[in-house]
């Protein structure tokens, strides 16, 4: 697995775990006590963790019968054979809930909105705005014809994710991610059949990279992209302060979503010219770049973010991008000119 961190975790005692897990299954007195004894079984299995008992106790609330509560249990527990990685069996507990709440997500929209959550570093927020983006250039929601429609579903999304506690209610736009349920995310993506599979660190890129889906390096240390590597299947890249050569982008024919972010004081090569020849790329995020030569060649683009850029006479390069529905200029440290 690709999360090796440790985390420290309290545990109820188990009068408190069956009392919370009641009030977030809605386990009220009016429910039978066939039912109540196998979900009791099924709360046990959180071993008194609070983020595992939350989680799979809003998973498993529409569940009506005794038979529901008991397929559960045995899923539960024949998880528990599933190799995870090198931590301890509190955290593997709390890991394997997490997933099971992830797979009691009724829609697929709902749970590719939750594994794009996993593109974001411990330190990042959330934001909203940036679902709606990538979720507009995956064609997470199908075909939309207007930006709009998307922002609706991924709010919706992430509103019925918060149900299931699969976020907090704080968690989106202001505050950190969740470290626990972050690392599910990247377990859950770390292997192909997932159907997007996540690359997070740098030297997890010589593994299988073949199959990635997305890759998401955004923490702030200065780092080298490799350039020799085959990402045929990559369909969103997010890069900070990495040194990029254009032959990167070359075999990644299916890119739709690529953000590149540098700092101020950032001295390394970034070479962009061979974005042209990427058939399917929809929404580009740059930001603090200053050449932008190339952009008028972009025709795919349906997305473009210049946040924080330097740029002048930029008009005729953005006329010539006849497929432009959302252009984003806030931050840049010049007007148009033209």
């Amino acid at each position: 697995m690709e999360c090796q961190v440790i985390i420290p975790m309290d545990v109820l005692e188990s009068d408190e775990a069956w009392a919370l897990f009641r009030m977030k299954a809605k386990l009220n007195e009016r429910v039978s006590r066939d039912i109540l004894e196998e979900a009791e079984k099924v709360a046990k299995e959180c071993k008194g963790l609070p983020v595992a008992i939350v989680t799979l106790a809003a998973a498993l609330k529409s569940t009506k019968t005794r038979k529901g509560w008991e397929v559960a249990r045995k899923k539960l527990e024949s998880s528990r054979l599933v190799e995870i990685g090198n931590i301890g069996e509190e955290e593997k507990n709390a890991y394997l809930c997490i997933k099971m709440s992830y797979e009691y997500l009724k829609k697929e929209t709902n749970k590719k909105c939750f594994l794009l959550c996993g593109l974001y570093p411990e330190d990042h927020s959330i934001k909203v705005e940036d679902l709606v983006r990538y979720a507009w250039g995956l064609e997470l929601f199908g075909k939309a014809d207007l930006i709009g429609e998307v922002r609706f579903e991924v709010l919706e999304a992430i509103d019925y994710l918060k149900d299931s506690c699969l976020l907090l209610e704080d968690e989106v736009e202001d505050e950190d991610g969740d470290g626990e349920v972050r690392d599910v995310v990247l377990w859950i993506t770390s292997e192909e059949k997932s159907g997007f599979m996540i690359k997070s660190r740098l030297e997890l890129l010589n593994k299988s990279s073949e199959s990635s889906k997305a890759i998401s390096l955004l923490d702030s240390e200065k780092k080298k992209f490799p350039d020799r590597l085959m990402h045929s299947k990559l369909e969103i890249l997010l890069l900070k302060n990495c040194d990029v050569q254009g032959t990167c982008f070359l075999g990644m024919r299916e890119l739709k979503v690529l953000s590149l972010t540098v700092v101020d004081d950032y001295t390394g090569f970034i070479s962009l010219y061979a974005l042209m020849f990427l058939p399917k790329l929809r929404v580009l995020h740059l930001e603090n770049f200053e050449d932008f030569s190339f952009l008028g060649d972009l025709r795919t683009l349906e997305i473009l973010s210049l946040s924080g850029s330097k740029f002048e006479g930029l008009a005729d390069e953005l006329g010539r991008l006849e497929n432009l529905k959302m252009l984003d200029l806030v931050g840049v440290r010049h007007t148009l000119s033209g």
